[in-house]
């Protein structure tokens, strides 16, 4: 089982985040309204050369089911629909005049904070069984290219109500890129919700939540 949140990064200065099979908007603000001109929107991930997206209002992306997910609003802003992990990346738009290059706004940087969960009876989640949920931050198309976030992000795991887990039934492998809850299933654990936060300057930005069932049925719902 798999879940994320996506996490959108703005540079410099703005920050914007959503969850997976959301909306969001990525802005394209800076630029002046001349006779004869049109927004142009690439993507581009490290791995990977840029790919037009939308020109002159229009999606032009070649994959149908990305294509349908994309919409240009009246202000040039890009909206994607129901993300997709694939929509992970580095977004930017530029302005052309009379067919000739003009300027560019500020890229946007889609980062995603995946998660998944493992246990030592595989589906079937009984009392006394090792249950393992953990949180990735994938930066631009692969864990290893997450050097460039925000030194001030920090994932962290806290109960239904907000509070950091303590004792000692909890064992929390930190990182500023991805952590780890182990934990033996109690009987008290039944529909019991863990939550993975992120967390920037302190303050929460996206989260996702996992209800236990201890009949071996997981339901996954996401906050944010």
């Amino acid at each position: 089982y798999y879940c994320s949140v996506i996490v959108v990064i703005i540079f410099p200065g703005f920050d914007q985040y959503s969850s997976l099979g959301e909306t969001v908007t990525l802005p394209c603000v800076g630029f002046q309204e001349y006779e004869n001109s049109f927004i142009y929107w690439i993507f581009s991930q490290r791995s990977e050369n840029a790919s037009e997206l939308a020109s002159g209002g229009k999606i032009t992306v070649k994959q149908p089911e990305r294509a349908a997910r994309l919409e240009v609003l009246p202000d040039s802003s890009l909206r994607i629909h129901h993300l997709h992990t694939e929509d992970a990346g580095q977004y930017e738009c530029h302005q052309y005049v009379n067919g000739n290059y003009h300027t560019g706004g500020t890229p946007v940087v889609l980062n995603l904070l995946t998660s998944k969960f493992t246990a030592d009876s595989g589906r079937d989640l009984k009392r006394s069984t090792a249950l393992a949920l953990q949180c990735t931050l994938v930066c631009n198309g692969g864990i290893a290219d997450c050097s460039p976030a925000s030194d001030n992000v920090k994932l962290t795991w806290v109960d239904d109500e907000g509070t950091a887990l303590q004792g000692d039934r909890f064992n929390i492998t930190p990182n500023r890129t991805h952590s780890i809850l182990s934990l033996e299933l109690q009987k008290s654990d039944h529909n019991r919700r863990w939550r993975c936060n992120l967390n920037e300057e302190g303050e929460v930005k996206a989260s996702y939540s996992y209800t236990i069932t201890l009949t071996g049925i997981i339901h996954i719902i996401a906050l944010y």
